[in-house]
């Protein structure tokens, strides 16, 4: 090999080098802090008699490369309401104590409710707030069925 092709090769190989370093630090750096989703995005609650209530669990994913915590759950609208329930409750951080703690990598469940007040179809959204700053939403539908 001539001594102007030997140039020639090793640059290309640094520059793949460094092509290749540079696109591994760019794919570990686009994930910082928690990633979180929310599986369905919309609940369908079984139609329930004016007063009953009906449940649903949706599941939260962190996939992410940082926890975080549940801080809040708010829905919009009557009649509608978090419930709390569900695995979420249970999650507890070793260091902190503090429950509705989602490290990094997993999922947990999180319980909503529905309790018609009146008869016919109703339609709501729900928050899911984080410590990290994070939100995520639910849209909810049910039928309210007269006594």
């Amino acid at each position: 090999m001539t001594r102007e092709r030997a140039r020639t090769v090793a640059a290309a190989v640094i520059t793949m080098s460094i092509m290749f370093t540079t696109s591994a630090a760019r794919r570990s750096a686009a994930v910082s802090g928690p990633v979180l989703s929310v599986s369905p995005t919309t609940v369908a609650f079984a139609p329930t008699p004016i007063g009953g209530f009906s449940y649903e669990i949706v599941t939260i994913t962190n996939s992410g490369d940082a926890t975080d915590f549940i801080s809040s759950a708010t829905p919009v609208e009557s009649p509608f309401f978090a419930t709390f329930g569900g695995t979420c409750n249970f999650s507890i951080d070793p260091i902190s104590g503090k429950n509705y703690y989602i490290p990094a990598g997993s999922s947990c469940t999180f319980q909503w409710g529905f309790n018609p007040s009146r008869a016919g179809r109703q339609t709501g959204t729900g928050t899911l707030n984080f410590e990290s700053g994070a939100q995520l939403t639910v849209s909810f539908t049910g039928r309210g069925l007269p006594h």
